[in-house]
């Protein structure tokens, strides 16, 4: 993942990402599938006013299920807002399009498309933080043929426990 602030309020930034799932044995996981998943994505974001900011954001990810050859491509257009109500406290929220194209094995060619959305807040302290994230999306199916429609939360909490050290 990397972040380039090119201007005093703009910036892009991109990534990538690769994952291996192997079951090890395939008679207690019946149903469910070894699995190659590659994607990245990019995004551009710009602060409109002071506590104000508004961005682009587009994903990609390519899963191919194993022995049976699945190939599922899943992207996501998405248009993000955050507004900062304190330098502590920010709030966000993000609507877009998802878009999935499933082809091979013993499955018929499915290509769906799904609206996605969700939001957070994030709070800060100086030695304390913790946020709050929700959204509805397609995702690749970890161990499925085909990729899923998801919902998730996430709730994640950092401390600060010395100059070099965060946990």
């Amino acid at each position: 993942q990397i972040t380039y602030q090119f201007a005093r309020n703009a910036m892009v930034g991109g990534g990538g990402n690769s994952s291996e799932l192997r079951f090890l044995d395939s008679a207690q996981a019946v149903g469910l599938f070894d699995s190659s998943e590659r994607g990245g994505n990019l995004f551009y974001a710009h602060r409109i006013a002071e506590r104000h900011y508004l961005g682009v954001n587009y994903t990609f990810a390519d899963l191919v299920t194993h022995p049976i050859e699945v190939d599922t491509k899943v992207q996501t257009a998405t248009v993000f807002y955050s507004f900062y109500l304190s330098p502590r406290i920010s709030f966000s929220a993000f609507g877009g399009a998802d878009h999935s194209d499933t082809q091979g094995g013993l499955l018929p060619s499915l290509n769906t498309w799904s609206p996605t959305e969700g939001g957070g807040i994030n709070v800060q302290g100086m030695q304390n933080s913790v946020a709050f994230t929700f959204s509805r999306s397609i995702n690749p199916g970890g161990g499925l043929e085909s990729a899923v429609h998801s919902y998730s939360t996430n709730v994640a909490y950092r401390h600060h426990f010395s100059t070099h050290l965060n946990g």
